[in-house]
């Protein structure tokens, strides 16, 4: 196994998501990015705010890659035209489950799409 499958491996969806929320085939088919991390929020964090407003680039400048401990992750799962957009609640030492998710079309898929930025590998 080459570094770039291993690395795309270890920062996949694991767990929480096995199939993807738009066609129901496995999510690790498909292709992922990470929009935002922040640090976990019981009610709804600025990032959730940013991404039910349609304001993904919004949502993306809010990453705070520092984060550490109980976390929510923002990710993006892309399914041919469409987008997934799915927050995980990733706490300390527990199992992560998925908190929301939103399957995105047209235009708020591309544009949810373009704010992530890729995967440097």
């Amino acid at each position: 196994m080459g570094f770039r499958t291993w690395a795309t491996r270890l920062f996949r969806l694991s767990g929480p998501l096995e199939r993807c929320p738009a066609c129901g085939d496995d999510a690790d088919t498909h292709e992922l990015r990470t929009l935002a991390r922040e640090r976990f929020a019981a009610g709804r964090s600025g990032i959730e705010h940013r991404i039910a407003e349609g304001d993904f680039r919004g949502a993306a400048a809010l990453d705070d890659r520092s984060a550490m401990g109980d976390l929510l992750i923002h990710q993006l799962l892309r399914c041919g035209p469409r987008v997934s957009v799915i927050t995980v609640e990733d706490p300390l030492m527990m199992e992560a489950r998925v908190r929301a998710h939103r399957v995105l079309e047209g235009a708020a898929a591309t544009a949810a799409w373009s704010a992530a930025p890729a995967p440097l590998f």
